[in-house]
């Protein structure tokens, strides 16, 4: 463990002071999805910054400085058996609770189990200002600044440092398996359509190349066996495609140097027409798409369409995202209390 909470209001407070830029820095995991902005100014790395400060299995908290590795506390949690619920990516490895809460991602059981913002309970924060606040507390009636957690989650570090972070945590599933079976993109939509209004144990789903893999948690085998029976299909040996999913390391995540990455993100019904290189994950809400260079302007009007929206993930060279207006101007207005030097990761947050 180690605390470096006065070392790291020191920074800031000199910062602010000389009116120069912070790039907020954990693993680097994350980095290709910031714009090239906020690599400007003095690195502050929040790594050194670490360990778990208090664990209650019992009452299913944990909360962590913001510089601990998610590794880590996943290590700790799977001696309980629990788990983070929101379960977020390790690209390479890698990746820190502050970075998780910061970017505001979730791994292929968020319809099922929710996003960061759902499970953080509180939050220290050390602000543009050079002021250490807390908001929010370690259990779930405690709702006193209970929203102002919720802020930080996808704020990519623009609001202030995230000393420490107070997460709920899940109990895992006794059984988990994984069906896989044959079904064309169209019929697998439907299909996943038809259970979000049935009582199926379902914690992932996501088709590609015409095959649907639907992740199954309950207490028991019995009613993982009925739906087998329903879909038909073959149970994997294990579950670690879901792992893959989660982390990029899929074999869809490898687009050639001429290619980019687009997300797309949609209400679970949503049409959205296939595209030659296309997985589907969370149940119908999240569209991955390889295309050929630059196709912002067609990947926006699918998403419009289906009122959602597209995000560039990754490109050569960067695709710039377009943002969003209305979301844009909230960014501004929540730095103007939290950060109104602009100091922490300039230009990161763009709509």
């Amino acid at each position: 463990m180690s605390d470096i909470q006065q070392e790291l209001l020191g920074q800031v407070v000199a910062a602010q002071k000389n009116n120069e830029p912070l790039a907020l820095l954990g693993s680097g995991s994350k980095r290709f999805l910031l714009p090239s902005e906020c690599d400007s100014g003095q690195t502050v790395d929040l790594t050194r910054h670490h360990g778990v400060v208090s664990y209650e299995p019992t009452e299913l908290v944990i909360t962590a400085r913001g510089g601990t590795p998610l590794a880590e506390i996943n290590e700790l949690l799977n001696e309980h058996n629990q788990m983070l619920p929101f379960d977020p990516p390790m690209f390479d490895g890698k990746g820190t609770v502050a970075g998780a809460v910061a970017m505001g991602l979730a791994g292929p059981g968020r319809p099922w189990r929710g996003a960061p913002r759902d499970a953080i309970l509180g939050i220290k924060l050390l602000d543009g200002e050079g002021r250490i606040v807390e908001f929010g507390g370690q259990v779930m009636k405690n709702v006193a600044g209970y929203d102002i957690t919720r802020l930080m989650c996808g704020a990519m570090g623009t609001l202030g440092v995230l000393l420490e972070v107070s997460i709920r945590l899940i109990p895992k599933a006794r059984v988990e398996r994984t069906l896989r079976t044959g079904m064309g993109y169209d019929e697998s939509r439907q299909l996943m359509n038809s259970m979000r209004s049935q009582s199926v144990p379902l914690t992932g789903a996501f088709w590609y190349k015409d095959q649907l893999h639907l992740r199954l948690s309950a207490a028991s085998e019995t009613a993982l066996n009925k739906l087998q029976q329903r879909v038909g299909g073959e149970w994997l040996a294990d579950n670690r495609v879901w792992q893959q999913l989660r982390d990029q390391q899929h074999e869809f995540f490898t687009p050639a140097d001429s290619q980019s990455l687009w997300r797309i993100s949609t209400p679970p019904a949503a049409e959205v027409p296939q595209q030659e290189q296309h997985l589907l994950d969370w149940g119908g809400a999240q569209h991955w798409i390889i295309a050929q260079g630059d196709w912002r302007e067609p990947l926006n009007a699918i998403a419009s369409a289906a009122r959602g929206h597209a995000q560039p993930w990754f490109s050569t060279p960067k695709i710039a995202s377009t943002g969003n207006e209305v979301i844009k101007q909230l960014q501004v207005n929540l730095e103007e209390v939290f950060n109104r030097n602009r100091i922490f990761n300039p230009g990161c947050c763009n709509g």
